[in-house]
């Protein structure tokens, strides 16, 4: 569940003036901003935020944001707009030894180039071999994989899917963040290093602050 935006502007007054709120965002916003800026910076960083932690997978703040999935992929099919890498590519085999449902992995290969050769090889499968387990490569937007060659070892159906994590657009007229509560510093110190940064003689705040936000998204991101 993410954080709302009004509380967000809090937590950004008492950083720059402390708990005792001796220095008013309000007046922040009139010496630099336009009113009601500061809440479109939020706004922004949050944004900021959400696709990095989509970029990561397997991290668990990303999971809110696996909404997007594609069925019955082809092979070398493109993948519609995602917001960072696919979480699973998951083969539906019904029949042969791999009856069942299963997590496709890349073959053997110490690289992209030599796993999509040894892709095309299982993807022949001239013996009908039945061991040829479900794999997969993601190539940018493109996955591959070797549907048709377990169809050739024995399976009667093969339906490839995957799940990927989407962003909704921009909206400045949200009331919550997209990223969990546990960004809400991350983003305020983000907002306020791009905030300060609009005044010459502030520079080194805002490297601070952009600089404490940093480490505290790298802290979540590695952990």
């Amino acid at each position: 569940m993410g954080a709302p935006f009004t509380t967000l502007a809090e937590i950004a007054t008492e950083i720059v003036g402390g708990s005792s709120g001796a220095v008013s965002l309000g007046a922040i916003d009139s010496e630099w901003l336009k009113s009601g800026e500061f809440l479109r910076l939020l706004v922004l960083e949050d944004y900021s935020t959400a696709r990095l932690v989509c970029s990561v997978k397997g991290y668990g703040p990303r999971v809110p944001f696996l909404t997007g999935s594609q069925t019955n992929i082809a092979n070398g099919a493109q993948l519609v707009n995602h917001a960072g890498p696919v979480e699973a590519v998951l083969f539906v085999i019904v029949g042969g030894i791999w009856d069942g449902t299963h997590r496709g992995v890349p073959p053997r290969g110490a690289d992209i180039g030599s796993q999509l050769g040894e892709l095309s090889i299982e993807n022949t499968n001239p013996t009908n071999n039945p061991f040829i387990r479900p794999h997969c490569v993601e190539d940018g937007n493109t996955i591959f994989h070797n549907k048709a060659g377990l169809l050739k070892g024995g399976a009667s159906s093969v339906t490839v899917n995957t799940t990927f994590p989407l962003i909704p657009a921009i909206n400045f007229a949200a009331s919550n963040t997209l990223c969990s509560d546990e960004f809400a510093e991350a983003i305020c110190l983000g907002a306020l290093g791009v905030k300060f940064g609009h005044d010459g003689d502030r520079m080194s705040a805002a490297a601070a602050y952009m600089q404490r936000s940093d480490a505290l998204k790298g802290l979540g991101l590695t952990a």
